[in-house]
């Protein structure tokens, strides 16, 4: 039937928690450290600034690609808002951020050392300022005031935990490992150089870099199109963010200037170089109406034959509409004749009346822009670049011959008017040559005039666009933030500290518990079909902490309340019950593992009976350990002294504890070197069998069970055992083994009593580690744990 006993891993909850309830403590050190932990890193990390500035991009014409469109066109020019994904790219460019770097000197870092940690310095609080007057790479040094201008510089080796030292003064250019340094006081400071500082230096591209990596910009409020951009950057001090995002829109803005006023001064060399032949050609037309004039005395003719005047005039103004359209295709078409330059713009031909040429132009024009800005910000390789460059050849080609036909086209057109404007001159026929040929001369000079007025125009728009070009961004919310840093975040640091140091006990608890195999309350034998005569709480930090099991003294006694007593008693009731209706007087009291309590539970159980008013006897078994020996000062004369043939008479071996009238104990007396052989005797059976009929309880101190034999054969002597099992000690492996003992009946009248439990809040719980070291054999349990 052992078989049908099985050891219960089932997880019970209200065990861990009462569990976890004994081990409060744990959970205050836990706490209490990983709180600890945490002040400690929030002491040692820097404290990280965030600030944050809005931004407004306009919707505006200055992103327009190509200003000549503006110039030649009467209608003004095409409009065309920023895209603010583009501006966003333009904000993050690594150039931008390198020279807001180098602008704001961000490739040195100063600190000062505080308490806990390094503290950054900067603006007003900084004294000094260091200067490599060639470019040097990673470096970090101290800087030591001494008295006065004078300092003296501590400089990390590279690769070497070694230091440099250099004295000088304020100005002085100190030949050093990274290079030659300046440092110099900031002007207009009124801060003190009273203590160390901490100089760091980075290379531009590094400092750019890693300020690029704390630049965020985003677009606020994407889904409903707005163009305001949110720009936002994290920094040790929150005044040098709050500078930096200022430099960033500065410079943005400066770049965006100047993009401007490069086309405006590429516009205006070409307004000259016009108006310059144009006035050369307009003074040509001038002397030759003047020359012919005076040659021939020629009067003014303009009021003759107004009728057919008007016609040729019509027909003049329409062969003057296409001339100045044909003048413009033919410029643009001689700019392109050359080899294709993908960077040059080409000229906008908005005063033709051709919209499909317009807009082909344009877009070349776009693409140009579009590939110029990403060539200064990488280089022709760039792939982008490659394909935007074939599609320039592609729109080229098709730009030729459009212009190809539409000079066609006008040149067409030209003829049908000069054709008209002959047969108005024939109706002319009467009057002199001379008319006809005056009236050609000033047709070229009005050409020529209305042409020269309009680029004049042009020119004072472009120098005034010039001087007042305006910024593409407007500052909303200038750079602002908490004050309070926004990394380490205090709050949640503590509050995952605090969880941590609940947790940690928790998982330690649970995994302990998990794979606890040990036997702690009755729960876990309760599957055992043998009687439980009871519990036996551990007593005292004592008990709990040594390694031998045997007290020197009884713990029952008159009179006494404690939980150890009213156990005893307890166990005492059941020991009567069970025994009840039979002839069980000699009890024997075993286990499996040395320190499992035996001798301390035979000991007091028999001292429980005596206290009752029953006669007891305690006999010590165990002849190789005397472990019951040890309460009554172990005489030198006893049981093995006895059986081994001397002349004594048993009542004079047998030793009355004090204070216990009613308890008698029979001492082992010498150790034998064969105990075995003496309690197998037939003098030992007598012995027993007589001092049964004496006494109304004989109890035998028995070694373990099989560890050694003697328990096997005293039990043979024995009407009842009862089997002490210790909490903390006794694997549950064990559990089907012991019922095998019960069921077999290897020992008579088994009975259970479970040794050591631990007491929670007035309940037994589970158990403790425990320890012992019995006769030839060695054994260690557990002894720091659970202590």
């Amino acid at each position: 039937m052992a078989e049908n006993v099985t050891v219960s891993d089932n997880f019970n909850l209200r065990d861990f928690l009462v569990r976890c309830l004994s081990k409060w403590y744990w959970f205050i050190i836990s706490v209490v450290l990983c709180l600890g932990v945490a002040v400690y890193y929030i002491v040692k990390t820097p404290k990280i600034y965030t600030r944050s500035a809005t931004v407004l991009i306009k919707e505006t014409n200055t992103r327009r690609t190509n200003e000549l469109e503006n110039i030649l066109s009467a209608g003004g020019m095409t409009q065309q808002s920023s895209k603010l994904a583009n501006e966003i790219i333009a904000m993050q460019s690594p150039d931008l951020m390198k020279e807001v770097v180098t602008k704001m000197g961000l490739d040195y870092n100063y600190y000062v050392a505080g308490r806990a940690r390094k503290h950054v310095i900067y603006g007003a609080s900084l004294p000094i300022k260091a200067n490599f007057l060639e470019p040097a790479g990673p470096a970090s040094f101290e800087v030591i005031p001494v008295s006065g201008d004078n300092f003296k510089i501590q400089m990390q080796i590279p690769d070497s935990r070694e230091t440099q030292s250099y004295a000088g003064a304020f100005g002085d250019t100190l030949s050093t490992i990274h290079g030659p340094l300046v440092i110099d006081r900031v002007e207009g400071t009124t801060a003190p150089f009273d203590q160390t500082i901490y100089v760091t230096h980075t290379s531009i591209q590094s400092a750019a870099m890693s300020y690029n990596r704390r630049l965020d910009a985003s677009a606020l409020n994407a889904k409903q199109f707005s163009d305001v951009l949110q720009l936002t950057i994290t920094d040790q001090s929150p005044r040098r963010a709050e500078d930096v995002l200022n430099m960033i829109i500065n410079v943005y803005n400066a770049n965006w200037i100047d993009d401007r006023n490069k086309m405006a001064i590429s516009t205006s060399l070409f307004i000259d170089d016009r108006l310059e032949a144009i006035e050369k050609e307009l003074g040509n037309v001038d002397t030759d109406i003047s020359n012919y004039k005076s040659r021939y005395a020629i009067p003014d003719i303009a009021a003759a034959s107004s009728m057919y005047m008007s016609q040729s005039q019509e027909a003049a103004r329409k062969q003057q509409e296409l001339d100045n359209q044909i003048y413009t295709a033919r410029y643009i078409r001689n700019n392109m004749s050359t080899a294709l330059d993908p960077s040059k713009l080409l000229p906008s031909p908005a005063s033709l009346n051709n919209s499909n040429l317009v807009t082909q132009i344009g877009k070349y024009n776009d693409i140009v822009m579009q590939r110029n800005n990403i060539v200064a910000n990488s280089s022709e390789r760039n792939p982008i670049v490659v394909e935007m460059d074939n599609n320039l050849r592609a729109m080229h080609t098709t730009i030729l011959a459009s212009l190809d036909d539409l000079i066609n086209s006008l040149q067409a057109q030209m003829s049908s008017f000069r054709k008209a404007e002959q047969t108005a001159t024939a109706r002319l026929s009467e009057n002199p040559k001379q008319s006809k040929y005056i009236l050609d001369i000033e047709r070229q000079q009005k050409v020529k005039e209305s042409l020269y007025l309009f680029l004049l125009q042009k020119r004072e728009e472009n120098e005034l666009s010039q001087a007042f070009t305006a910024y593409n961004t407007r500052v909303i919310t200038n750079p602002i933030g908490p004050s309070a840093p926004t990394s380490p975040k205090t709050k949640q640091i503590f509050l995952i500290a605090l969880v941590l140091g609940l947790m940690i006990p928790v998982g330690i608890l649970y995994l302990i518990t998990v794979t606890d195999i040990k036997i702690r309350s009755k729960k876990d034998i309760e599957d055992l079909t043998a009687p439980f005569i009871g519990e036996i709480p551990i007593t005292g930090k004592k008990n709990r902490k040594k390694k031998d099991s045997t007290d020197t003294e009884f713990i029952v006694k008159h009179n006494k309340r404690d939980a150890a007593n009213e156990a005893f008693r307890v166990c005492r009731t059941n020991l009567e019950f069970v025994s009840r209706g039979t002839d069980s007087h000699v009890i024997i009291v075993t286990s499996f593992n040395p320190g499992s309590g035996k001798t301390y539970v035979s000991s007091n159980l028999a001292a429980a009976l005596a206290i009752k008013g029953r006669k007891v006897l305690a006999i010590d078994g165990d002849l190789r350990h005397a472990s019951l020996s040890k309460l009554v000062g172990s005489p030198k004369k006893g049981l093995a002294d006895y059986l081994s043939g001397a002349d004594i008479d048993v009542d004079s071996i047998i030793v009355t504890p004090e204070g216990y009238e009613n308890l008698s104990i029979l001492p082992v007396g010498t150790i034998p070197p064969n105990p075995s052989e003496l309690v197998g005797s037939e003098k030992f059976a007598s012995l027993v069998k007589g001092l049964s009929s004496k006494y109304d309880y004989v109890f035998i101190d028995c070694p373990p069970h099989n560890v050694v034999a003697d328990t096997q054969i005293i039990s043979e002597v024995a009407d009842r055992t009862i089997f002490v099992v210790r909490a903390g000690l006794l694997d549950k492996t064990m559990i089907p083994e012991l019922e095998e003992l019960y069921q077999k009946g290897t020992l008579k009248n088994l009975s259970i009593l479970l040794n050591a439990t631990e007491m929670v809040s007035g309940k037994r719980g589970y158990g403790y580690r425990y320890g012992y070291g019995y006769g030839y054999h060695a054994y260690d349990y557990y002894s720091q744990k659970d202590k």
